[in-house]
């Protein structure tokens, strides 16, 4: 980004990778705004902070689909697959409502964010995220549950075993 204007930062950086635009961009926009000495207001600040949440939980689903064939056994693949993209399409709904896209975030800016959310949207994914929560509840159980009885194949340490089953 050098020689560039600052808000090309966070369009440029947002494409040095495919999996995680939303943070590059994010770190783009926060380097610009601490060089410039913008203090970017409350409201783009709880914004950027849903994004990236957001972005973090459909990263976790991510590397929970990544995982499946090593851990999820087969009478439970379906469902684990199934829950994985149920997690990922409402998190995937916050940040294109919130940050314009998911992939090329475009509401993302130096200064803050290109516009506010309505008291409607804000209302939608209050409603949205409510209703995730017991299936990403079920859907970490799930998970972490294959994980500690795959644990002895995939060499995970019994101590370690226990404390990612939650009985230690």
């Amino acid at each position: 980004v050098l020689n560039k204007a600052p808000e090309t930062a966070p369009v440029l950086c947002q494409r040095i990778c495919g999996v995680c635009p939303i943070p590059h961009t994010l770190a783009s926009a926060e380097a610009m705004d601490m060089a410039l000495g913008i203090e970017i207001p409350k409201a783009a600040k709880l914004l950027r902070r849903a994004t990236l949440a957001a972005h973090n939980i459909n990263s976790a689903a991510i590397h929970h689909f990544l995982v499946a064939p090593d851990v999820v056994p087969e009478d439970k693949f379906a469902d684990a697959v199934n829950s994985v993209s149920e997690v990922r399409k409402h998190v995937q709904y916050v940040v294109d409502m919130i940050a314009g896209e998911g992939i090329h975030p475009s509401d993302i800016r130096v200064g803050g964010m290109a516009r506010n959310i309505t008291p409607f949207t804000k209302e939608r994914l209050v409603e949205r995220m409510t209703a995730l929560k017991p299936k990403l509840e079920a859907h970490i159980e799930l998970i972490k549950n294959c994980v500690a009885e795959s644990a002895e194949k995939l060499g995970i340490p019994e101590a370690e075993a226990k404390y990612l089953s939650g009985s230690s």
